[in-house]
């Protein structure tokens, strides 16, 4: 249920499961649509229209064009973090008493291969893990990604190998040499892929 304090509606058992089984869920309707609306005005008046008009952040790669969203310290956007947190808690299971903390946040338009950016940001996505990029010191790091706008498979949405969060912490992509995870780790392969997601707002 969404609240005057938090945007987000609780996760269910249901989806509990399916993330400690799988290493990723969709949450269906998780954020309120008022929430979506305010990021995106946010991100377009930091990034510009074509999310390619920001200063260079400092992380540059191929996946995303990076910029700092500074959400935590905007009033209008931080009860989100209650809401996110509390998922967080439960889906990791957590025990009473534990927190979840927040490493950052940023939104990450995805640029279009067909046309010279700006930024960097318009190039393939490989299968990675998020968390280990970021030079965190333990493991259990979630990444929670939230689309600004509806999207499909067309769109070259996300897909997950599913359980490849038990096989531990599979190293930062850039240590790869351009391969892919799947010839450095081929255990990968026995494992099953999900379909590309569909992505509706609140998701």
């Amino acid at each position: 249920m969404k609240t005057a304090l938090s945007p987000c509606r609780a996760v269910t058992a249901a989806e509990i499961l399916h993330y400690q089984d799988k290493g990723w869920v969709q949450l269906r309707a998780f954020i309120d649509p008022e929430m979506i609306a305010t990021l995106l005005a946010k991100a377009r008046a930091m990034m510009g229209e074509d999310g390619d008009s920001n200063p260079p952040y400092g992380i540059d790669q191929p996946y995303f064009n990076a910029f700092s969203a500074g959400g935590y310290g905007d009033p209008a956007v931080r009860p989100l973090f209650g809401g996110i947190g509390a998922a967080a808690k439960a889906l990791n299971a957590r025990k009473s008493g534990a927190g979840v903390r927040l490493f950052n946040d940023f939104f990450a338009p995805k640029l279009p291969a067909a046309k010279k950016t700006r930024n960097q940001g318009n190039g393939p996505t490989s299968f990675h893990q998020d968390f280990i990029t970021f030079a965190v010191d333990r493991s259990g790091g979630a990444t929670c990604w939230i689309p600004l706008e509806a999207y499909g498979p067309e769109a070259g949405t996300m897909s997950f190998i599913e359980g490849s969060h038990k096989l531990g912490i599979l190293g930062n992509y850039t240590s790869y040499d351009g391969k892919d995870i799947r010839d450095v780790w081929p255990e990968l392969n026995d494992l099953p892929m999900s379909d590309a997601v569909d992505y509706a707002l609140g998701d």
